[in-house]
């Protein structure tokens, strides 16, 4: 028997999911009509309670390429847990982090591999364009700027941004750089992820060509306690290390005024436990970069919310 054997570099799509049973199979027949083809699928379940299993069962049996594994306990629950918990499986020398309801064009591979030749690139940044999961209407793309000369700032303001599935990582470049996602986040994991990769000044190769599509849907991870607690994180991080990372002045702005707004509105949703740590880890920041006595304020007029459940109002006066 003649042995042919697949000298194109392989490329490892790592995809969470939970509870995407209804979705799934769009996104991995999205996979599989893929023109470059030697490539893995490895797809992590966060503990799915649906038929999510079943479904996958059929393209296990079909095309070895893809595989299926339950999160395992020593990774966090999460997105970023599951996509840690896949690269420690991956072979791949490239990277693909991919969402399980959304769809990757046809060429995306081929043109991504192909641009990452180069090997002066760490990455490569895509247009991605939304779409209704109901209709299929097409509606706008993620960010219509991808890039600029102050990347890292116009990141963070969100003046340039791009989807967790648009890049194709040199798998080195992570491994090298100890590059992983955040657990502590369930929401914006994506967001700090390419934050952290332009803090580490890793180099992207650009195409505006749309590569990937985004479903726009009701069970996105949109809930307030998940986001205002994964973006509390961020914005911590962020205030914390804005000496280092030179953030501008319009950038850190940006964070404080996030910061207050997350605090009211984590009092006002009930999220008081995340409010007063949210509160607390604020105290931490140097009053001189941050304004101790409008922290200890908030911190206060939480507390007395907790345990009183009164005075929410006095927050537009802090």
């Amino acid at each position: 028997m003649i042995q042919f054997i697949d000298l194109k570099p392989l490329v490892s799509i790592i995809i969470p999911t939970y509870n995407r049973a209804h979705l799934i199979s769009e996104t991995l027949n999205s996979i599989r009509a893929q023109s470059y083809t030697n490539w893995e699928c490895i797809i992590i379940d966060d503990g799915s309670n649906d038929n999510t299993k079943e479904v996958l069962n059929s393209y296990l049996i079909k095309d070895t390429r893809f595989s299926y594994y339950k999160r395992l306990k020593t990774f966090k629950k999460g997105p970023s847990g599951c996509r840690n918990y896949g690269f420690s499986l991956s072979k791949g020398a490239y990277v693909n982090w991919f969402d399980s309801d959304d769809i990757m064009k046809p060429n995306k591979l081929e043109k991504d591999v192909e641009l990452l030749k180069d090997e002066s690139y760490d990455f490569t940044i895509s247009q991605t364009q939304y779409f209704e999961s109901d209709s299929n209407k097409v509606l706008n793309v993620w960010n219509r700027a991808l890039y600029s000369d102050d990347p890292l700032n116009d990141f963070i303001m969100q003046k340039i941004g791009w989807s967790v599935n648009a890049p194709l990582w040199r798998k080195k470049t992570l491994i090298e750089n100890n590059f992983h996602f955040d657990e502590r986040l369930f929401n914006g994991d994506d967001y700090y992820y390419h934050i952290q990769a332009l803090t580490l000044k890793l180099m992207p190769v650009i195409v505006q060509d749309i590569l990937s599509m985004a479903r726009v849907h009701p069970n996105r991870i949109e809930e307030f306690g998940y986001k205002a607690y994964s973006k509390s994180i961020i914005v911590y991080e962020l205030l914390k290390y804005q000496k280092k990372y030179k953030l501008s002045k319009e950038c850190i702005d940006s964070q404080k005024k996030m910061s207050w707004y997350l605090l009211k509105n984590m009092y006002k949703h009930k999220k008081i436990n995340h409010g007063l740590s949210f509160s607390i880890q604020l105290y931490k920041i140097d009053s001189k970069e941050f304004s101790l006595k409008k922290v200890v304020s908030v911190f206060f007029v939480g507390l007395f919310y907790y345990i009183t459940g009164k005075g929410y109002s006095y927050f537009n006066k802090v």
